[in-house]
């Protein structure tokens, strides 16, 4: 009936519970607009638990401590060098905190929260971004090397970083251009370096290859209507 509340109260039978909030999820997270795996895999994992928790009471807030928790667990991967392990609790607390806003999403639609969102999220993607420049230099093996200055090996990750942050802001949408913007690849992708590949030169080869492409992109999207590369003479 009109005035009815879209997510059913507690005295709800689970079949209503499910033909009132299964349908709301799909909603949320198709209007998410997933493109990345780690942005699907929240968004499934949102789908199949999210429900019994929103009617359970869990509050997304308790989603992001859990990630603050992962995040955590990782460093202390990290500081023990176990840093694959690491790379992959990082990538898991992003997932968390991506999970986390879409039961946010899913609240404000619900009316059960007139708030704007979580702004400690963003703040969060950005600590999970410091926490993975933080375990790529404690990875790195520059500072083993006498005579070079430890602080080289922040240089390489934190430019990869930026470039993750940078890129998709400047060149036109495509589907890995968002890929970029997924620290849950990001982070698996770390650990199968510091596992199985030399991992400086892995992260430098990444470097130039997302600049290289980047210079390619933006070649290609002037094209030759460009006016500067027609004019004659």
């Amino acid at each position: 009936m009109l005035g009815a509340p879209l997510l059913p109260s507690s005295e709800s039978d689970s079949s209503d519970s499910s033909s009132f909030s299964l349908p709301l999820l799909w909603r949320v997270s198709c209007a998410n607009d997933v493109r990345s795996p780690g942005e699907w895999l929240a968004a499934f994992a949102v789908l199949r638990v999210g429900p019994a928790l929103l009617h359970a009471g869990t509050r997304p807030w308790v989603v992001g401590l859990g990630a603050l928790l992962t995040a955590l667990i990782g460093l202390g991967a990290g500081w023990f060098h176990w840093f694959g392990t690491g790379f992959v609790a990082l990538a898991l607390a992003w997932l968390l905190l991506v999970a986390g806003g879409l039961l946010a999403r899913i609240e404000r639609d619900s009316l059960l929260s007139r708030k704007e969102g979580l702004p400690a999220a963003r703040v969060g993607m950005l600590g999970l971004d410091a926490c993975m420049l933080t375990l790529a230099a404690w990875r790195s093996e520059i500072p083993v090397v006498p005579g070079v200055p430890a602080g080289l090996a922040w240089f390489a990750p934190l430019a990869l970083l930026l470039l993750l942050h940078l890129l998709p802001e400047v060149l036109p949408p495509r589907r890995w251009t968002w890929w970029l913007r997924d620290r849950f690849v990001t982070g698996l992708t770390f650990a199968a370096a510091s596992v199985a590949l030399p991992f400086d030169a892995t992260v430098r080869l990444a470097v130039l290859g997302l600049l290289g492409t980047a210079l390619i992109m933006v070649r290609i999207g002037r094209g030759i209507s460009n006016p500067e590369l027609t004019t004659e003479g």
